[in-house]
């Protein structure tokens, strides 16, 4: 597997990727609105490209792209999404090891996210802790998701 810098040719593979994820992974764990309101996200192609290309996005390939996970100059990260059919093979994993690089050569020493329940697990896995809930709103519908940070070097 190649883990490469994401670029504007990916975005509707991209799009592809994270709409057919939540539809898929996400019924597991939320009501059957939040899934369409989570999924209806790159409709909004102008904010779902700068949602990709305003981080640094890392895409995982093998013979087609199975994940990609974006870090913001923050320290914040906003994408973590491994392909549906791609589960449980080590792909977060290995994202989420790229971000932590990342942040360390780029001297970021917190990393933090609004975790969703299925996300949550493999951010607790690299060390992430819950520092707080929140409540949002998208596209209509609220979630609850959990705030997670990670201290580089601690």
């Amino acid at each position: 597997m190649l883990i490469r810098y994401a670029v504007e040719s990916d975005l509707s593979e991209l799009a592809d990727l994270f709409t057919g994820t939540v539809q898929k992974i996400a019924p597991q764990y939320y009501m059957p609105e939040q899934v369409a309101a989570w999924a209806a996200s790159p409709a909004n192609s102008d904010k779902f490209h700068a949602w990709i290309l305003d981080a640094t996005t890392f895409v995982a390939v093998t013979d087609r792209i199975v994940g990609f996970a974006g870090l913001m100059e923050t320290g914040y990260v906003a994408s973590l999404y491994v392909h549906a059919d791609c589960q449980r093979q080590g792909i977060g994993s290995q994202l989420l090891t790229q971000i932590l690089i990342y942040a360390e050569q780029h001297s970021i020493d917190r990393l933090y996210t609004a975790a969703s329940a299925f996300s949550r697990p493999l951010f607790e896995k690299f060390g992430f802790t819950v520092y707080e809930q929140e409540r949002v709103e998208r596209n209509g519908v609220w979630f609850e998701r959990d705030l997670m940070q990670h201290l580089i070097g601690n």
